[in-house]
C-alpha cells in the first residue's frame, strides 16, 4: 500500500480480519490520520500480531498516537517525515526493536518512560527539536544504532558508557559537553559509523580528540569536522581501522606528521589547517603535503 496516493484518514476496517498481519507498509502517501469507520480507531488493537509499521513519508500529527500505542506486539515502527510536533508519546510501545521519528517537529526533553524500552536496537530521532539531556536512555543498553543529529541536547561523553553494543552513532549538531571521562575513558563498544560534527561550538582553540577513537578498530565512517579539535593528525584513526573509507575532518586544528599507506575512498580537508606534513594517503588526489595546508575544496 505503499506510494498509492492514500488520502485523508485510513479507514483500516478491512483489515481486522487479517488476524495474523505482520508487516504494514503506508510510507509515502497523505494520510493525515488513522481510524476505523466504527469506533475511531480502536479496531486497531485486534492486529494483534502487527510487527512491522512503516508511515513514513505522510501527514500523521500527534493524534495517532493513541493508535500505535494500542500495537503491543509492534517491533518496528517508522514514522519519519510526518507533521509531529510536541512531546513524544509511544511509551506503551514495549516490544519496540527500532523506531524512527526523524524529520519531524517533536520538542521538548525526552519521556522519562522510554527508558522502559529495553528492547530497542535502533533509535533514530534526528531532525527533531528535543532538548535537555539524555538520562531517559540510560537504560536501552541493547541499542546498536542511534541517530540524535541536529536537535539541542546536550551530551556528555559519560553517556556512551551505557551503551557495550553500539556500532552506529550519530549526534551530529549537538552540544557536547567536555569532562574528564571525555579523555579517559575505555569503551566497551566498537563503532563502524560516528559522525560527530558541529558538537563544539566554542571558536576558541577546541580540545584534542576523546580517548574512546583510539580503541575502535572496524570504523568505515567517521566525520569529526567543524569542532576545531587541536593535537596531532588522527592518523591512527586510518592505522587502526584498515577499512575506513570515509574520514571527513574538514574545520579542525590538527598538527603532526604521519607516513601512513591508506586506501580511502573520501579524504575530506576542506577548510582545514594543518602543521607539518602527511605522506602516503592513497586513494585520494593527496600524495604528499608539507608544512601548513588551507585547503577550501573537497579532496
Amino acid at each position: 500500500m505503499a506510494s498509492n496516493d492514500l488520502q485523508g484518514s485510513l479507514d483500516v476496517k478491512e483489515l481486522i480480519n487479517l488476524a495474523n498481519l505482520k508487516k504494514l507498509d503506508l510510507n509515502n502517501n497523505h494520510i493525515e490520520s488513522l481510524q476505523s469507520s466504527k469506533d475511531d480507531g480502536k479496531n486497531l488493537q485486534h492486529l494483534s500480531r502487527l510487527e512491522e509499521l512503516n508511515l513514513d513519508g505522510n501527514l500523521l500529527n500527534n493524534s495517532v498516537f493513541a493508535s500505535l500505542n494500542g500495537f503491543s506486539n509492534l517491533k518496528s515502527l517508522h514514522i519519519s517525515g510526518n507533521q509531529l510536533k510536541g512531546s513524544l508519546g509511544l511509551c506503551g510501545l514495549k516490544n519496540l526493536e527500532v523506531l524512527d521519528v526523524s524529520l519531524n517537529a517533536i520538542e521538548g526533553i525526552f519521556p522519562h518512560c522510554f527508558g522502559n524500552l529495553t528492547s530497542l536496537r535502533k533509535l533514530d530521532i534526528s531532525y527533531n527539536q528535543f532538548s535537555g539531556n539524555l538520562t531517559p536512555l540510560a537504560n536501552l543498553t541493547s541499542l546498536e544504532y542511534i541517530s540524535l543529529s541536529r536537535n539541542h541536547f546536550q551530551i556528555p561523553m559519560s553517556f556512551l558508557a551505557h551503551f557495550p553494543n553500539f556500532q552506529f552513532l550519530l549526534i551530529d549538531e549537538n552540544r557536547m559537553l567536555m569532562e574528564p571521562s571525555f579523555y579517559t575513558s575505555v569503551p566497551k563498544f566498537q563503532l563502524k559509523v560516528i559522525s560527530l560534527s558541529k558538537c563544539i561550538t566554542s571558536q576558541e582553540l577546541g580540545p584534542k580528540l576523546p580517548t574512546f577513537l583510539y580503541y575502535q578498530y572496524y570504523l568505515r565512517y567517521v566525520d569529526l569536522s567543524e569542532n576545531n579539535f587541536s593535537g596531532t593528525v588522527p592518523m591512527w584513526l586510518l592505522e587502526n581501522n584498515t577499512n575506513l573509507e570515509y574520514l571527513i575532518l574538514r574545520g579542525n586544528a590538527f598538527s603532526g606528521h604521519s607516513n601512513a599507506e591508506i586506501v580511502l575512498k573520501t579524504l575530506d580537508l576542506s577548510r582545514f589547517e594543518i602543521s607539518g606534513f602527511v605522506t602516503g594517503v592513497m586513494g585520494t588526489t593527496l600524495a604528499t603535503t608539507m608544512l601548513t595546508w588551507h585547503l577550501d575544496s573537497r579532496i
